[in-house]
């Protein structure tokens, strides 16, 4: 009888726990990341417009520092951990780039209202423990707790890079001969900084006349057309920040050819509503700025030609280990 009810008592244990189980007991899996840019918005809390630019200033700090890689998650109600789901999510997607350890996700529950900023070992040489608990207290919840989330998503970005790309140390105690010095640096820098102000002036005027040229020769091939000033503007400033063809533009229409021909989708870094391409003609910017304005009245996002990003966030990084800090709204 003793064995009997031990049996029975190990059958009633095995049945809780399955219904346990199923009735919760669970954790929310992680998704898949962004099939493009770094910015996925499970909770539908940005507009298109929204994730465009954030992506776009993340891709241009990526360029600019390898300090960090900075990812960003919304979604709508996590079950189990909060921490621990943040720091399986960023190792999953594997932000940052590989051997550096320098990924860091902003992630968000507007269910819960929640934030978590999770920093890999690597960017936490840089990016602290006490900075990631600033920029959750004193730039993104303020924003949040307004649902101003695009602000402060972008802001929190921002002063994330700001402090990997910023920091300094105090400075001792200057003696006469120092402060001269020092005086002196700054005269001097200041001059370089006059001389390539002039020199950036220059290019500048010899460039709009160059994209005023290319206008006029459109207008005579097309009597009858007319050009707005807001729009001669846009392509100026589009001609002054790509003045020339880039050495990979056979390669890259081959491939967009390519695509093309096989009917399949085009690489970011080749599709001209994702980065800007260039346009050797007004009249071949035209149906470029028309679509993506955007992209193609500015500087515009490009892929990485250097070896300071991949522009995009997920390299294959790891080394989650803890650090970062979780705030609520």
């Amino acid at each position: 009888m003793t064995r009997s009810r031990a049996l029975i008592g190990a059958v009633f244990l095995l049945l809780a726990t399955v219904f346990l189980s199923a009735c919760g007991g669970g954790r929310t899996a992680i998704p898949e990341p962004p099939a493009h840019g770094n910015v996925l918005d499970q909770a539908d809390v940005l507009s298109d417009d929204d994730e465009r630019v954030l992506n776009q200033r993340i891709d241009e700090r990526n360029a600019h520092t390898d300090g960090a890689r900075v990812a960003i998650l919304t979604i709508d109600g996590v079950d189990g951990d909060w921490e621990d789901w943040t720091r399986d999510a960023a190792e999953s997607w594997g932000i940052g780039d590989k051997g550096k350890d320098n990924g860091i996700l902003i992630a968000v529950d507007t269910d819960e209202r929640v934030t978590r900023i999770e920093v890999a070992d690597g960017a936490r040489e840089t990016f602290t423990d006490d900075d990631a608990s600033a920029v959750t207290e004193n730039v993104l919840e303020p924003a949040l707790e307004d649902d101003h989330y695009a602000q402060g998503l972008t802001d929190a970005t921002r002063a994330i890079y700001d402090d990997v790309q910023g920091i300094s140390s105090p400075g001792k105690e200057q003696g006469f001969w120092e402060k001269n010095a020092l005086y002196l640096a700054l005269g001097t820098i200041l001059f370089l900084l006059l001389v390539v102000v002039l020199l950036y002036q220059y290019r500048k005027r010899r460039m709009y006349r160059k994209a005023d040229r290319e206008i006029s020769e459109y207008l005579r091939e097309n009597p009858g057309a007319e050009v707005e000033p807001e729009t001669r503007q846009a392509f100026r400033t589009y001609r002054f920040n790509h003045p020339r063809r880039p050495g990979d533009e056979d390669e890259r229409e081959r491939r967009r050819e390519e695509a093309r021909r096989n009917g399949e989708e085009l690489d970011p870094k080749d599709d001209p509503q994702v980065f800007t391409q260039y346009a050797p003609t007004f009249g071949a910017w035209l149906p470029l700025y028309a679509a993506s304005p955007t992209l193609y009245s500015g500087s515009g996002t490009h892929p990485s030609s250097g070896s300071a990003s991949s522009g995009t966030s997920f390299g294959g990084g790891a080394g989650f280990s803890g650090g970062g800090a979780t705030g609520s709204f």
